[in-house]
């Protein structure tokens, strides 16, 4: 039979060819998501930005362990992380480092119960990126570039 040697060293490189596509596929996604946080969720939607210190706080990365490929966008402040999750028991004063930081954006801050309402914007925006497709069309792409 001839050109098996061809096929079977196709092969074998495709698993390689298959992470390095979907990296960079999702390395895109994740700096697109990045990008539609901060500017559809942390400029007046959700949060009206005062001093841009949760704008900058949004960082995005790539991992990858094998051939598992991952993206992620994250916050490391405290106060953003509140928003996001809601906040536990009676966090007074972080809401209040957090309300001097943003400007209400729609319905008061808390419920009746005096809980401060989550205000989230990182899981909306990966659902919204979701719905639209942009990510199952990223990665079909990638799979296409990896068999060609």
């Amino acid at each position: 039979m001839e050109g098996v040697s061809e096929v079977v060293a196709r092969l074998n490189g495709l698993d390689e060819r298959m992470t390095t596509e979907l990296r960079a596929s999702i390395a895109k996604l994740t700096i697109s998501l990045q990008k539609r946080v901060v500017q559809n969720k942390l400029q007046g939607q959700v949060l009206g930005v005062r001093t841009g210190r949760g704008q900058r706080s949004i960082h995005q990365d790539v991992q990858s362990s094998g051939s598992r490929v991952s993206g992620v966008v994250s916050t490391n402040v405290g106060y953003m992380v509140g928003w996001e999750l809601g906040w536990p028991g009676a966090a007074e004063t972080s809401l209040a480092s957090a309300k001097s930081k943003f400007k209400a954006s729609g319905s008061a801050d808390t419920f009746k119960n005096g809980t401060a309402k989550k205000r989230a914007f990182l899981v909306p925006s990966l659902k919204e990126m979701s719905d639209s497709g942009a990510i199952k069309v990223g990665i079909n792409e990638a799979i296409k570039r990896a068999a060609t």
